[in-house]
């Protein structure tokens, strides 16, 4: 498992988020993919196959960061812990809008607007100028935190182990020693069940949302796929039986 046995018995009261937060990683694990091919079978429509990429690409990404999260953390490396959560988080959040903006264009049966959304999803950026403008990673937060609350200050809080601060550096690599008037250096320091909490009551959570979200587009597929085959007949393309 990613996040090491031996924590339950470092830290016993948080037991339950580790055996969850394992499971909760196997499960995202178990929907990579290694290919899509809209040649099938079954055969896939194009805009379906789109998303299915954006998804896949999503996922290995999430699944990645994730995992080296705790990777991190049994290492007994607070810091990169901490930088690759609020990763997964960001990319969390990505995939989370973007089921709700296609919820609510399938619902308005708005194809063409579905298949811009996906591919400005897959291309955009915010160094290229030719590609689409990446919306803002705060703007993406935002939006979560509006059906989750909470999600931002996590988020934040996340950011704060991130920058070269307070928390990130003394809170996590030293110790002051007021009687010998100096200061302990270690990473190790930082390793400790007020910062595993930090992390891994945001992560946890944040994998539990992904999951929704997952199933939520995964269910959109037959209305993609009819609202496609409804635009190839209008368009002469197959022709109904």
């Amino acid at each position: 498992m990613p996040l090491d046995d031996k924590w339950t018995r470092i830290f016993p009261e948080r037991t339950s988020t580790i055996e969850n937060l394992n499971t909760r990683l196997v499960s995202v694990l178990d929907k990579l993919k290694s290919q899509i091919n809209p040649a099938g079978p079954p055969i896939i429509p194009k805009i379906t196959f789109m998303l299915e990429q954006y998804i896949q690409l999503s996922l290995h990404r999430i699944y990645d960061l994730a995992e080296e999260t705790c990777l991190a953390w049994n290492r007994e490396t607070p810091s990169a812990a901490f930088l690759l959560c609020r990763a997964a988080i960001e990319n969390i959040a990505a995939l989370y809008t973007l089921e709700l903006r296609l919820s609510e264009l399938v619902n308005k049966r708005e194809l063409a607007e579905i298949y811009n959304t996906i591919v400005e999803r897959i291309f955009w950026s915010r160094s290229v100028d030719r590609l689409p403008r990446a919306t803002s990673i705060l703007t993406l937060i935002k939006k979560v935190d509006r059906d989750h609350t909470g999600f931002q200050n996590v988020y934040d809080t996340l950011s704060e182990f991130c920058h070269p601060n307070y928390s990130a550096m003394l809170g996590v690599y030293g110790k002051p020693n007021k009687k010998k008037v100096s200061v302990d250096l270690d990473k190790a320091i930082g390793v400790n069940e007020k910062t595993f909490v930090l992390v891994f009551n945001a992560l946890l959570p944040a994998l539990n949302i992904l999951l929704t979200s997952l199933s939520k587009l995964e269910s959109l597929y037959p209305d993609l796929s009819a609202m496609s085959d409804d635009d190839l007949k209008k368009q002469g393309i197959i022709i109904d039986q």
